[in-house]
């Protein structure tokens, strides 16, 4: 079995370095992430994305403060029997080359509404769902 020990990213989104540490991900299963806004939720999203195929492809707008001097870099640490850390970078594309990498973005967004009584204001918050297609068979042009 494998842990993911801790994931390192540089220069994607609103990060010019990001690391987090975990204590007991399992690799090569679903792993939710759930945290507050600011997080860094999207900018893991994006580095998994950007290094799931090779070198990192990742568009100027996902880049750190949209500056194409700013090179993106992906690092992983496992444990257990792949136990190593894997880098990819728009250069460098080692990750992909020994861990598969898979993003699913959720469709859920936290909404809140606030509504004002005289001095008073109530607020209320609830989770939506953006609009799902579902498919009973796979379309031809998915195939």
């Amino acid at each position: 079995m494998n842990l993911l020990h801790k994931i390192k990213i540089e220069n994607i989104k609103g990060k010019d370095v990001f690391e987090v540490t975990f204590v007991d991900l399992t690799a090569n299963q679903p792993n939710i992430v759930v945290a507050p806004s600011g997080y860094g939720k999207s900018t893991i999203a994006t580095a998994f994305e950007a290094a799931a195929n090779g070198k990192m492809k990742i568009s100027e707008k996902d880049l750190y403060q949209h500056n194409p001097d700013n090179h993106p870099k992906l690092e992983v640490e496992l444990c257990g029997e792949n136990a190593g850390t894997y880098v990819s970078t728009d250069t460098e594309g080692n990750i992909s080359r020994n861990i598969t990498l898979y993003t699913i973005n959720s469709p859920l967004y936290a909404k809140i509404t606030t509504r004002g009584f005289g001095r008073n204001v109530a607020a209320t918050a609830d989770l939506r769902v953006e609009q799902v297609v579902v498919y009973s068979r796979i379309p031809e042009s998915l195939v």
